[in-house]
């Protein structure tokens, strides 16, 4: 993953950075290379979201066509036993078939929804991670930067 890269490469960046002369905690860091991985962030964020509000979009469709699926195959099975009115024994074979159909038609949609689900919370989960290594590392960046940084306080004392 592209960002996974970038949010390296910046942590490298602060790493190597060299610290500035009677300072543990200020350093010097390429200005042009840490704002090139910001903008390189910046573009590739909305990327990953809109590939997740895609597969979002994926997922409805996917439920709606199932549904519509479930939805002929109930209809099917209704005509079938409507043809078959004709014996009261046939009648009720054909209706417990329909239930049986629209139960197995019902019971892989919600399985498909599951596994929609799944896959959406799971690459959700993925992009939270980054999102949240993300900020930890340009707060950081931006703390080191300002020269505010909790360590500054010990010293003070």
């Amino acid at each position: 993953m592209d960002i996974l890269r970038t949010l390296a490469e910046l942590r490298t960046l602060a790493e190597s950075a060299r610290s500035m002369p009677m300072s543990n905690t200020n350093a010097v860091v390429n200005r042009e290379r840490l704002l090139d991985l910001i903008d390189h962030l910046t573009i590739e964020l909305p990327r990953e979201l809109e590939q997740a509000q895609h597969v979002m979009r994926d997922r409805d469709e996917v439920m709606m066509e199932a549904r519509r699926q479930a939805d002929r195959l109930i209809e099917q099975v209704r005509h079938e036993a409507q043809r078959m009115v004709s014996e009261d024994v046939l009648v009720r074979a054909a209706q417990q078939e329909a239930a049986a159909i629209r139960n197995g038609a019902l019971a892989e949609a919600q399985q498909m929804r599951a596994e929609t689900e799944d896959f959406i919370d799971s690459r959700l989960a993925s992009f939270e991670v980054a999102l949240g290594r993300t900020l930890d590392t340009v707060r950081r960046g931006r703390e080191r930067m300002s020269g505010i940084h909790p360590y500054d306080t010990l010293d003070a004392g």
